[in-house]
């Protein structure tokens, strides 16, 4: 699902604000839904959004054989957006 297709922005628009009294969407927050990684990968993801751009809606850790995992659903600010273009970009040029 990609949010930033305007029919599924309307769609999610349409459900309402994922926390009560708040305007994420509104103010152009989008959702993401990462896959499960390892804990220092999920670290740095998070470390590459940036403090206070980012806001878990849900979060689990996974302890297995081979280390800990981390995973959840979260809304990312339009910052954090960025930050995220700009390291891709860094990698991939």
């Amino acid at each position: 699902m990609d949010i930033t297709d305007p029919e599924t922005r309307a769609l999610f628009q349409m459900m309402g604000e994922p926390f009560t009294g708040e305007t994420h969407l509104q103010d152009g927050w989008i959702y993401r839904d990462p896959s499960k990684m390892k804990a220092d990968l999920w670290d740095q993801f998070l470390g590459i959004i940036g403090e206070g751009n980012y806001r878990l809606m849900t979060y689990a850790e996974y302890d297995r054989e081979d280390g800990i995992y981390k995973r959840g659903q979260m809304l990312i600010n339009p910052t954090g957006v960025e930050n995220l273009q700009a390291h891709t970009k860094s990698k991939v040029n």
